[in-house]
Formats: structure tokens, C-alpha cells, sequence
């Protein structure tokens, strides 16, 4: 399921919370329609006291406030989590993303989790690599579900992340992908939100069936071209 990039929206910048001290602290807000706020904030043409997120259209309906946070330890994790992004706009799914490091700006990872739940947000996803302790620093600061997407970086290509995120101690869960598995981030995240979302519950399950009928759809051409031809095609177009 793709992202919608053509879609109609507009930017109604709002604060994340009085309570969350981003003022001056490089913490970048990035969008539910996926634009990066952090040209504006370089070049002051948006002044700000702290974090914002902007709503944005889909047919002519405002999806609404961000119901899923998204939160990465650094901008380098970004071409990863974009897969997340497109899933859930793929679903109608209001989220944000920010910038916040679990070692290098500890005290604003733990704000952000702390307040999260008063803002609206159902569950996190904190993608991180290396000594990725992202998503269990924000799991300590509230009872939200976290999901964790452990990044491949570096000589350990993501089992540092890996191992990290998943070895959580008792009393203080994370749910953990796969290393880059921000597909199945997004549609956990999605899940969870669908428990009190019959419209999220009722797009899930499409896209099930889409799933299900792509396989037999596959399943149906082999028989019909048989193994080599289909080999063949199917290699050439990827």
C-alpha cells in the first residue's frame, strides 16, 4: 500500500505541548503529510516555541491529530522509517515524527514519552540503530505500547539494534519488528489503534484481502505460464 503523495492537504501548525521543552533544543517536527519542518525552523521563517505537526486533508476530511508518534534517534534513520509513513497514510492514520535521541538529548525523548498519551497518541514507534535504547528510554516514561524498529547501521549492520531493543527487562515491554521492519511497525501500530477504531479495524482488514488476493493471483499465473516463463518475467521486472 503506497503512500498518498498527491493528496489535498493543508498546514495548520500547532504546538505538541506547553509541557515539552523543544524551545532551542534542535528537536525537528516533521509532518503528518510528510514534509520536514526543519528548513522553517533553520531559516526562522517559522517562529515557534516548540514542536508542531500539521493536518492535513484526504478527500476533503481532516484525518485529525496524530495518533501514532513516531520517534527516531537520529535523521539518518529516516530513509527506514519512511516505509512506516506510507503505511499508515496508506490507512488513513494521523501520525508524527520527531528527532530525539535517547543518548544525546535523553531529556527530551523522556518529555516527549511522558507526554504523549495527554496529547492523544495511542502508541509509539521508535526506530534506532547501534546501541538503540530509544525505544526502551520512552517505554520507561509511559504505559503507551511501544513498538520497536531496530535500524541496520554500522560494522553490526543492525543486530546491535537488534539485540538491544528486544532485551527488554521485565516490567518494561517493547514490541520489536524486524531489523528495518517498518512495514510491520506501522500496521502493529495500526492494529493497536484499530482495537477502539472500527474505520482503522475495517481498512486493516482490506488490506488483508488485498494481500490474500495477490497471492492467488500469483498462484494463478504460474499455473498458467508455467515455471520457466514465470521465473523469467518475474526476475526481469525486478
Amino acid at each position: 500500500m503506497s503512500g498518498m503523495a498527491g493528496m489535498a492537504w493543508t498546514e495548520r501548525y500547532r504546538p505538541l505541548g506547553s509541557g515539552f521543552p523543544a524551545a532551542g533544543a534542535g528537536l525537528v517536527g516533521y509532518t503528518g503529510g510528510g514534509k520536514a519542518l526543519a528548513e522553517r525552523f533553520r531559516s526562522g521563517s517559522l517562529h515557534a516555541p516548540g514542536l508542531y505537526y500539521v493536518d492535513y486533508l484526504l478527500g476533503g476530511k481532516v484525518l485529525g491529530d496524530p495518533v501514532v508518534g513516531i520517534v527516531v534517534g537520529s535523521d539518518s534513520d529516516l530513509p527506514v522509517v519512511k516505509g512506516a509513513v506510507e503505511m499508515l497514510e496508506g490507512l488513513g492514520i494521523a501520525w508524527e515524527l520527531v528527532i530525539a535521541s535517547a543518548h544525546r538529548t535523553p531529556d527530551l525523548a523522556a518529555a516527549y514519552a511522558g507526554n504523549a498519551a495527554g496529547r492523544g497518541i495511542q502508541v509509539l514507534i521508535a526506530a534506532a540503530g547501534g546501541a538503540a535504547h530509544l525505544a526502551g528510554a520512552l517505554a520507561a516514561r509511559t504505559l503507551l505500547p511501544v513498538i520497536g524498529l531496530p535500524v541496520a547501521s554500522g560494522a553490526l549492520n543492525g543486530m546491535d539494534a537488534l539485540y538491544a531493543t528486544v532485551q527488554m527487562p521485565p516490567g518494561i515491554p517493547v514490541a520489536t519488528v524486524a531489523i528495518n521492519g517498518a512495514v510491520n511497525a506501522a500496521l502493529l501500530a495500526a492494529q493497536i489503534v484499530s482495537l477502539g477504531d472500527e474505520g482503522c479495524a475495517a481498512r486493516l482488514a482490506e488490506y488483508r484481502r488485498t494481500l490474500t488476493a495477490s497471492v492467488e493471483e500469483k498462484s494463478r499465473r504460474l499455473a498458467a505460464e508455467g515455471l520457466e516463463a514465470y521465473v523469467g518475467r518475474r526476475f526481469k521486472e525486478h
